[in-house]
């Protein structure tokens, strides 16, 4: 718990509290301006489109200043786009200012991650990276709460205190985080790129999981015949899943492997949703929901591990300009395709498209473990392989290589 850990934590939770803020109420703001349900979800999907606009700029700045600095333009440009928002009188507005604010959000999140990266260690790599996605998880958990509280007072104050909490995170950033974190940065070339197969299939799976989740869950629950009530509750225990699970099983991650760990997580992920959807017994809706929520929570941050693990400190911000693109390509197009589905086969399949990207991912895990050991088979595990062929990129190759 050093302080720039601590102060990089902490914006996390307010860029969550933004995130967790704005997705309710901007739907909210929009249907009460009589927009159609159609347009209020086109507009949604602009915000993962304007992430993986910005992801290439965001690496440049990285490059040519430092990480601290797209992590303060992020904050800052999420914060001007929020107070843009009561300013809205037309679709063109709603869309060009969403736009603006998913622009601040994607240079935060790729400062973020190539921050939380470049100071982690390979001892606490997993760990490090679990704790900064739970901080954002449990801002995402306060912001709606909030969020409502303030528009029902005055909606247009809940965008400004929005803005402001986000502002006050860029001095943190400025003063907390060390000036030298990204020296050096250069971009990715194609036996990195390579080496990322596994942690972008993993958060790919993982933003569509979470769209569907979040989209279309609701509604397919609601329809099989839970009430409110029932369907809330499994919503939450998914969400409780993740929370309880991501710091147990990062911390094993370091012990054992992120590899392994993400393979166990995806293989008890499927499982879990497919009980989920099939039963039609509420208690083991519920239980599968948290056993779901808990195998599928830790994934972004292992993820995220694996890709600080395996490319050198100088390609990091790259390496999560791509990694956050994957996701928001991920989350973009599962509610569309995953709707399609159920409307050809029925709402029991509504995890048939995460379940089959992670059963697919497991496969491939398991694959490139078996032919690495027939490979190698009196060389070194390969998680030794992949951190001293990291440190021969960077010229710092410490010790030797022990079989």
């Amino acid at each position: 718990m050093r302080k720039d850990l601590v102060v990089l934590y902490a914006v996390a939770l307010l860029a969550g509290t933004a995130v967790g803020f704005y997705n309710p109420v901007i739907s909210l703001r929009m249907k009460e301006a009589g927009f159609s349900d159609t347009v209020i979800g086109a507009a949604s999907s602009l915000f993962f489109l304007g992430i993986i606009i910005v992801a290439p700029i965001a690496g440049y700045v990285a490059r040519r200043y430092s990480l601290r600095a797209v992590l303060a333009i992020g904050l800052a440009l999420a914060g001007v786009g929020s107070t843009l928002f009561p300013m809205a009188q037309s679709l063109e507005h709603w869309i060009l200012f969403r736009l603006v604010l998913s622009a601040g959000i994607g240079f935060y999140l790729i400062g973020g991650q190539s921050t939380v990266n470049t100071l982690a260690s390979e001892e606490n790599r997993s760990l490090i990276s679990g704790l900064y996605a739970l901080s954002i998880g449990l801002g995402m958990g306060i912001g709606p709460i909030g969020g409502a509280a303030l528009s029902s007072f005055e909606p247009k104050w809940a965008f400004y205190a929005c803005a402001l909490v986000l502002w006050l995170g860029i001095p943190v950033v400025m003063l907390g985080l060390p000036s030298d974190a990204s020296k050096k940065l250069v971009p990715l070339q194609r036996r990195q790129i390579q080496h990322m197969g596994v942690p972008l299939h993993a958060v790919f799976s993982y933003g569509v999981a979470e769209s569907i989740l979040m989209s279309l869950f609701p509604i397919v629950m609601i329809d099989r015949g839970l009430t409110i009530a029932e369907m809330s509750l499994a919503f939450s225990a998914f969400v409780f899943g993740g929370l309880i699970s991501t710091l147990p099983i990062t911390r094993l991650a370091d012990m054992y492997g992120q590899e392994r760990s993400l393979a166990a997580c995806a293989a008890v992920g499927v499982l879990g949703s497919l009980v989920m959807t099939w039963s039609d017994s509420i208690a083991a809706t519920m239980i599968a929901s948290i056993l779901t929520g808990g195998a599928l929570g830790p994934v972004y941050a292992l993820a995220l591990a694996i890709v600080g693990r395996r490319l050198p400190a100088e390609q990091l911000s790259a390496g999560s300009a791509i990694f956050t693109v994957a996701f928001c390509i991920g989350s973009m197009i599962a509610p569309f395709f995953a709707a399609l589905i159920i409307s050809e086969w029925g709402s029991k399949h509504l995890f048939t498209l995460s379940s089959v990207l992670f059963a697919s991912l497991l496969i491939r895990i398991l694959v490139h473990r078996v032919g690495c050991k027939a490979a190698l088979p009196d060389g070194p595990d390969v998680s030794h392989r992949l951190q001293i062929d990291q440190a021969a990129n960077r010229g710092k190759v410490e010790g030797q290589m022990n079989p």
